[in-house]
């Protein structure tokens, strides 16, 4: 008798759960309907080469993801949604079964963003450059009548870490020897480019001159100091050196905007007490 006193309460209350778990699944299978659907097709665009007319396709694979509220599908649903996804094919476009009733749905399609080394236009500075692409959602109302083409357009940002550089071609010169009649080119001299955010030394080949990769629409400055044995006028008629100090801080080189040839001249230099 002991033991079927402890059994009958173990039963009872594993028939308590079952009831419980059941009501449960009713209600949930109740509250929202998902058997009606219709196919919803869209297409996805991104400007991903300047040089083609128009907008291309987003890249295959993108992802897509789709939603309905659940309150759409049945006023007295509390809460949730129903969602999905879907991915875009070689196309650009992308078709998904979406659940509705007889009053009409709120879809909301929403499209991953991703990365894309963007061709740029003809004559430009670099030949791509990698963009951040993001599109805003997209609601469109769906029903068992109505079920529209869907059109989701990307954004291209360049990304904040990204500076656009452009190559200047540059000769240093300066007046190196009086008995010659013009400058002259400063050799093998270190110089170092600068603006308020970007520094970079170079050292002058043995014709004055060196290539430098900078950023472009910028104003670039230039810093040089050193000294040199320069043939000066001995005042009789005749020439002998003397060690003069040639020095340029801040001095401005320009501002880029496609390839360029620069000459800097450092002047005459002073003379080393």
């Amino acid at each position: 008798m002991k033991k079927r006193m402890l059994i009958l309460p173990a039963l009872f209350l594993a028939g308590v759960l079952m009831t419980s778990c059941d009501k449960e699944v009713e209600s949930t299978a109740l509250t929202v309907n998902l058997a009606r659907t219709v196919t919803v097709k869209g297409y996805v665009y991104a400007e991903l080469n300047n040089r083609n007319a128009g907008l291309e396709f987003a890249p295959s694979g993108t992802l897509i993801y789709c939603s309905v509220p659940y309150s759409d599908l049945n006023p007295n649903a509390t809460g949730g949604k129903w969602a999905d996804t879907v991915r875009v094919g070689d196309n650009g476009q992308f078709s998904i079964n979406v659940p509705v009733d007889d009053n009409g749905v709120n879809l909301t399609i929403e499209a991953e963003s991703f990365t894309y080394n963007q061709v740029q236009p003809f004559g430009a500075n670099s030949n791509s450059i990698e963009k951040f692409y993001t599109a805003a959602p997209v609601v469109v109302a769906v029903s068992t009548t109505h079920t529209p083409v869907v059109e989701v357009f990307y954004t291209a940002t360049t990304p904040a870490f990204y500076v656009e550089k452009v190559k200047i071609n540059v000769t240093v010169e300066a007046e190196l020897n009086e008995s010659l009649t013009g400058n002259e080119k400063v050799a093998n001299q270190k110089i170092t480019l600068h603006n308020s955010g970007w520094a970079q030394e170079y050292t002058t080949d043995d014709n004055g001159e060196f290539t430098a990769v900078v950023p472009a629409n910028e104003n670039i400055f230039y810093t040089i100091s050193f000294e040199y044995a320069k043939t000066v006028s001995d005042g009789g008629g005749g020439y002998k050196q003397e060690n003069y100090k040639y020095e340029v801080k801040s001095g401005y080189v320009g501002n880029f905007a496609s390839e360029s040839d620069v000459t800097l001249d450092l002047g005459g230099g002073v003379p080393v007490p």
